[in-house]
């Protein structure tokens, strides 16, 4: 694959902790890609340094095959041609929204007319039409970061990079606005480069994702292969609804787990069932998530039609087939 934006044996230090330790990443034109992982796995600076605020310490950056960080060479934020999207929303009270959006078109010589029109432009992309004369005290959480969205597509950037972008909002805000970031991110071709915590995220809006883990990618794929063949147990645990069994030795998906109280009966041909009792029964709209102890002593989740009382003997079946080793094989 021809790579639009590449990381090449990227390393980043601060005092004597070390936060990336060569990162190898590429970004196709057009297409975005999740950075995941927990706080401090070196995401941000993975960001920052592509964004230009932090040089990493070696290794190598490039964009269009144009170095932008090798050795001495470091070409700085302004030079770069990349859109910036912020947790904080970082937007100028002060300022309406029209001038908010066309500000970085004011920096660039564009005329009145112009950023203005570009400005309303950017707004309808973002569902904000007609909110131009507005001030951002007048807008929702939601509504002012896709202000902030709007500010960094309007220079019509090569790079769109995004810092936690929902994480300042609220469940449901998060809800619409992931979906149109996925939706906008699609149907504009903007190459963009996503970091989050947020499994849901990630797998939501990114073309491929790559978890990061104390400053190594971990494992980088689509979401759909990330989900169904994860690397590692790490990168099972870390997008959830996964049992890891047998000391690590293979993975199961929660929803394929069904849990029933009482003894094993019969087992269907091509399952398997490990027997213990219930821990925690929980409704999760329509079923119940139900936590089991199983004899050997190891914990395993999955989906009851029916409550469960905590200490009852339970039982958990499923197919054979559903187990999994890392790396894909059943």
């Amino acid at each position: 694959m021809s790579f639009f934006l590449r990381f090449e044996s990227i390393e980043k230090s601060f005092g004597d902790k070390k936060v990336l330790d060569g990162v190898t990443l590429g970004l196709a034109r057009g297409e975005c890609v999740a950075l995941l992982g927990e706080s401090g796995c070196g995401k941000t600076s993975l960001l920052n340094i592509a964004a230009g605020f932090l040089k990493a310490d070696s290794g190598r950056l490039t964009c269009d095959g144009q170095p932008l960080d090798d050795g001495p060479l470091h070409v700085p934020p302004r030079r770069r041609g990349f859109g910036m999207v912020f947790q904080d929303f970082s937007l100028w009270p002060h300022m309406t929204i029209g001038r908010n959006v066309g500000f970085g078109l004011e920096l660039h010589g564009f005329n009145r007319a112009d950023r203005e029109a570009k400005a309303r432009q950017a707004l309808e992309r973002v569902g904000l039409a007609g909110r131009e004369n507005d001030y951002p005290t007048q807008l929702s959480g939601g509504q002012q970061q896709r202000v902030a969205i709007a500010r960094a597509i309007v220079v019509e950037p090569r790079l769109l990079l995004l810092d936690e972008p929902l994480s300042a909002l609220d469940a449901r805000m998060r809800d619409e606005l992931r979906d149109e970031i996925a939706r906008m991110v699609r149907s504009l071709g903007i190459t963009a480069l996503y970091v989050t915590h947020d499994q849901t995220e990630a797998l939501t809006v990114a073309h491929r994702v790559a978890v990061m883990r104390n400053g190594r990618i971990e494992q980088e794929a689509t979401p759909e292969e990330i989900y169904i063949n994860p690397a590692n147990a790490f990168v099972a645990t870390f997008l959830g609804a996964a049992n890891i069994l047998n000391n690590g030795a293979f993975m199961l998906r929660r929803e394929s787990v069904e849990i029933y109280p009482g003894g094993a009966g019969d087992i269907p041909p091509g399952f398997d069932v490990l027997q213990g009792h219930c821990l925690i029964s929980r409704y999760v709209g329509g079923r119940y998530e139900v936590t089991i102890e199983t004899h050997s002593g190891e914990l395993l989740r999955g989906y009851s039609p029916e409550a469960l009382a905590p200490g009852s003997p339970a039982s958990a079946r499923f197919a054979q087939s559903a187990r999994r080793s890392f790396g894909g094989s059943a």
